[in-house]
């Protein structure tokens, strides 16, 4: 679709209607908001809604790489905190030798 300037007016209105009233209106061809079939509502309208899905779009993308980082980050932090563990465990076991080799003798 080529850019189109959407006028002020237009915006507050599909803004004020919300986005799914207005891609029923273009899809039923109803005429509550858009008004005649070669009305310039109509163009305008087709503008805006491809603007506010191009957003919806961004922002899911957005969202993904927003829980892609998250999950790597937790990931990270998991591995970290099983080698302490490792780590630790291990440290008890030698920390216990001495004991252990006390009791059996």
């Amino acid at each position: 679709m080529r850019d189109v300037s959407i006028p002020d007016l237009a915006r507050d209105l599909f803004e004020a209607v919300g986005l799914s009233a207005i891609r029923r209106e273009l899809v039923l061809g109803s005429m509550n908001y858009l008004g005649d079939a070669n009305d310039v509502r109509r163009i305008y309208a087709q503008a805006w809604v491809a603007e506010q899905e191009a957003e919806l779009e961004r922002e899911k993308e957005e969202a993904r790489e927003l829980e892609a980082r998250r999950f790597k980050s937790i990931r990270g932090w998991t591995i970290v905190g099983v080698i302490v563990a490792i780590v630790a465990a291990v440290a008890a076991v030698i920390a216990a030798l001495p004991v252990v080799k006390a009791w059996i003798r």
